[in-house]
């Protein structure tokens, strides 16, 4: 099966999470966590469903719905956490511009 543009999308979100977590030590996962639960139950309760058409997922069915997500989860991390993702959202968009919409 071939997947569909915002399929993509979506797994390309999650594989840069995955990256970004593998790169922290034990103060930048507290600090990624901490932010992550702050967030609203329906927001994160939705990313962790991780798939279009679940419950809650609203906030992860578009592109553009991510892109409120991120912002909203950057503005909950600790600083120097949300500068470390700040700079590797940009590296990892620099390096996969072509598949960005």
């Amino acid at each position: 099966a071939i997947w569909s543009p915002a399929n993509i999308r979506q797994r390309d979100f999650a594989v840069f999470g995955g990256e970004f977590l593998m790169k922290q030590n034990v103060e930048g996962l507290r600090g990624f966590f901490d932010g992550f639960f702050r967030l609203p139950l329906e927001m994160w309760a939705g990313f962790l469903a991780g798939w279009p058409g679940l419950p809650n997922n609203k906030s992860h069915e578009t592109w553009s719905a991510r892109i409120g997500f991120g912002l909203l989860f950057v503005s909950k991390l600790p600083l120097q956490v949300a500068v470390d993702m700040f700079t590797s959202i940009v590296a990892y968009s620099v390096t996969n511009f072509p598949s960005l919409p």
